[in-house]
Formats: C-alpha cells, sequence, structure tokens
C-alpha cells in the first residue's frame, strides 16, 4: 500500500484504517489523491504523515459536514498540531471547535 510506503505507519491495517476513514469523509476524492496531499503537507510542516492521518481519521467527516475541504481540512490540523505538538489534542480541538460552530 502506498500510504504505508511514504509514511511513519508501520502497520499495514493502522494505514489502510486512516485511508479508509478519511476517504468516507470526504466525497469524490481518490486515495492517490489523499496520500499525495497527506505527504506534501506531512513533508512540509512539522506533523507527520502518520500524525496527520491519524488526525484526519478523528475529524474528516466533521469537518467535510461543516463545509471545509481536505485541504482546509489539513491546514487546521497542521497550524494546530504545530503549537500543540499532540495530533490527537490537536484533532480533538478542532473537531470539538468545528462541532461548537455549527451548533451540533
Amino acid at each position: 500500500m502506498k500510504l504505508l510506503n511514504v509514511s511513519e505507519f508501520t502497520s499495514i491495517e493502522d494505514a489502510t484504517s486512516a485511508l479508509l476513514s478519511i476517504t468516507q469523509g470526504f466525497d469524490n476524492i481518490t486515495y492517490d489523491e489523499v496520500i499525495d496531499k497527506l505527504n506534501a503537507v506531512g513533508d512540509s510542516y512539522s506533523s507527520t504523515t502518520k500524525d496527520l492521518a491519524e488526525g484526519m481519521k478523528n475529524v474528516s467527516q466533521v469537518l467535510q459536514i461543516s463545509g471545509n475541504s481536505i485541504e482546509q481540512s489539513l491546514a487546521l490540523l497542521a497550524a494546530s498540531n504545530d503549537t500543540v505538538q499532540d495530533m490527537s489534542k490537536a484533532s480533538m480541538g478542532v473537531r470539538t471547535v468545528a462541532l461548537r460552530i455549527a451548533g451540533i
């Protein structure tokens, strides 16, 4: 699997789970597009590709419903993680803010 090869994942199951969650969260996006976007942001910012994939697994559906694109979602996660340096906390923070803005 391509995501396993370009990321820090050590398990095919974890990489596959993250990729499936992300593609289910965003409509009309291919696996390759997701992998390319994750890898590009991971290579450019302090977040790893694995961290971004796991963060997107947590927030993709909420952010898509809120009207965010995958690019915007990755930017929110990368910026949040840059400050917090913990993708689990960063993704939950982004998710919480998106839900509060939506009034859910």
